[in-house]
């Protein structure tokens, strides 16, 4: 029967149970409602794939609330678990092979076998149990991860990816590595013949399950799992990455890179070969990303503002090496775009399990003179804005800097008469004050918003332009800047004041040289040619759900 099932009904029998109570027997009505809400909640959870109902840390301990809200299955769980475990005909711990085992849910009688065998790494792919206290996995020289899985279950796409390329990089360490589950004989099983797949293109699965049980003959795969196994088989997208390259402008955001650098640096080396390179002056990012991908880098990581992930970016456009994003700068645009509110949340962290746990997913860049342009080009009010907001004032006020300036360029109000020509149509001229080119756009950024979003997977450029005010006319002003406001909150163009076309290239001339901006860096040019380059930037976005 499947567990799901099981659960179900005795969360249901739980509550019959209750129901049918005489009055004499009231005081189990609270027992029984919490047996049965435990165990529903858990059914709920194999319902939507949510081994995070635990709330497992990262010390392998469930969370305090959960912990009581789901004791009666907890209970019941490791009941049955200690029997079972001191009644397996196979012992808790199998060697596989020299460097990787195969086991149970671990005791803290386990400690001395675990130092006697040699091993200091231990994958948890359980969900529901406690892991030994970190402090003594740490006294023991044992390094840990949990990538919880519901029993019976199969991990996500993001879950297998994470363990398989923490695997990897404690081989590499020579690290002899452990992985558990409730009693070795599904989810740690699926786990281990996953890692011996990726590592010999040549062996079959029927091969790998037979080598494991050999040495555990408690194995059992369901169907779900042994699906799993057979795609994985079939495909590399899950082969390990070795070396991943951080690079770095250390004056972005006005010092966030001193402060969150032990963090950053500290989980990225649990993964992966770190190289942490910094940006300067004398050395551009570029030049740095160009470094990179000649001494066999197999990821990018660009920690910095917009302008510095563009550099990097325009390096990797075209290729299939991925880039991960770290928002380390004043605004970061780009990972708003790509990830949403949690890029304004948790930066960081959300940033460090995108690059860890992420999917590799293609985006359009564009090319602005030559420029690689991942967000926007701008002139008018974009560029008087950039252009006013520099380094002192983003390191002190933030993207506040941003605000003063737009509000500035607003003030000022100079109109521009650009001749426009859109694709292979006609040219016109635009007298305007603002004119945006978004391949990329936040709804943050009111300039960019003439229809209301933009997607970097269409293969189109949005543009967008407003009809200029007369000095006097502060209310037909804001009246634009509000329907910029709420094109961007509903994802509609209302076309009043602000105009907006799609297109594949736009060429823009102005009698003069004008001042622009791309990704937040500001050039001058007469002439600009702007042009999108469809799917050709592989990024590591947040996995998908399910």
């Amino acid at each position: 029967m499947p567990l799901i099932v099981t659960y179900a009904l005795v969360a249901l029998a739980a509550l019959v149970l209750g129901y049918w109570l005489p009055l004499a027997f009231a005081w189990l009505w609270p027992l029984l409602l919490w047996l049965s809400v435990s165990f529903a909640l858990v059914a709920a959870a194999y319902v939507l794939h949510r081994p995070a109902i635990f709330r497992k840390n990262s010390n392998g301990r469930v969370g305090p609330v959960m912990r009581w809200v789901l004791f009666p299955f907890l209970l019941v769980m490791t009941l049955y678990n200690n029997l079972a475990r001191r009644f397996d005909a196979v012992p808790a711990i199998s060697e596989v092979t020299p460097d990787l085992f195969l086991g149970s849910r671990l005791i803290y009688s386990d400690l001395d076998d675990l130092k006697q065998r040699g091993i200091s790494a231990i994958l948890d792919v359980t969900a529901e149990f406690d892991a030994i206290p970190a402090a003594m996995l740490e006294e023991a020289g044992i390094n840990y991860l949990n990538v919880p899985v519901l029993d019976h279950d199969v991990p996500t796409t993001a879950a297998l990816r994470r363990a398989l390329q923490w695997m990897s990089r404690q081989q590499r360490l020579g690290r002899k590595t452990l992985v558990h589950c409730a009693l070795g004989r599904g989810r740690s099983v699926l786990m281990v013949a996953a890692w011996l797949l990726t590592q010999d293109t040549e062996v079959t699965l029927t091969d790998v399950l037979k080598t494991i049980k050999k040495h555990r003959d408690s194995i059992s795969l369901n169907a779900r799992q042994i699906k799993l196994l057979q795609t994985l088989w079939h495909s590399n997208e899950f082969a390990a990455k070795q070396r991943l390259w951080l690079i770095v402008n250390p004056v972005s955001g006005g010092g966030k890179w001193p402060q969150h650098r032990e963090l950053i640096e500290q989980r990225l080396n649990e993964f992966y070969d770190v190289s942490v390179l910094e940006s300067s002056p004398e050395m551009s990012a570029r030049r740095l990303a160009q470094r990179a991908l000649q001494e066999g880098a197999d990821v990018l990581v660009a920690g910095g503002g917009d302008g510095t992930v563009t550099e990097v970016a325009s390096v990797l456009v075209g290729t299939d090496l991925p880039l991960g994003i770290l928002p380390l700068g004043t605004t970061n645009a780009l990972s708003h775009v790509l990830w949403g509110i949690s890029a304004k949340l948790d930066p960081i962290n959300s940033a460090l399990d995108n690059i860890l746990n992420g999917e590799q997913r293609r985006i359009d860049t564009a090319k602005c003179n030559g420029k690689t342009t991942l967000l926007l080009v701008g002139v008018g009010f974009e560029a008087q804005m950039i252009k006013e907001a520099d380094r002192e004032q983003k390191n002190q006020h933030g993207e506040m800097a941003y605000l003063q300036g737009f509000w500035n360029s607003i003030s000022q109000n100079k109109v521009l008469r650009l001749k426009v020509r859109a694709d292979s149509g006609k040219s016109m001229y635009l007298n305007t004050g603002s004119l945006t080119v978004a391949n990329g756009a936040p709804n943050t950024t009111l300039l960019a918003q003439g229809a209301g979003y933009t997607d970097l997977r269409e293969g189109l450029l949005d543009v967008t332009w407003l009809t200029p005010h007369e000095d006097t006319e502060w209310g037909k002003r804001l009246f634009t800047l509000a329907e910029l406001a709420l094109n961007g909150l509903t994802g509609t163009g209302l076309d009043i004041h602000a105009h907006h076309i799609k297109v594949k290239r736009l060429r823009i001339k102005a009698s003069q040289p004008l001042d622009y901006v791309i990704d937040g860096e500001t050039e001058r040019a007469r002439k600009l040619d702007i042009k999108v380059r469809p799917a050709s930037l592989n990024v590591l976005l947040p996995p998908s759900k399910g």
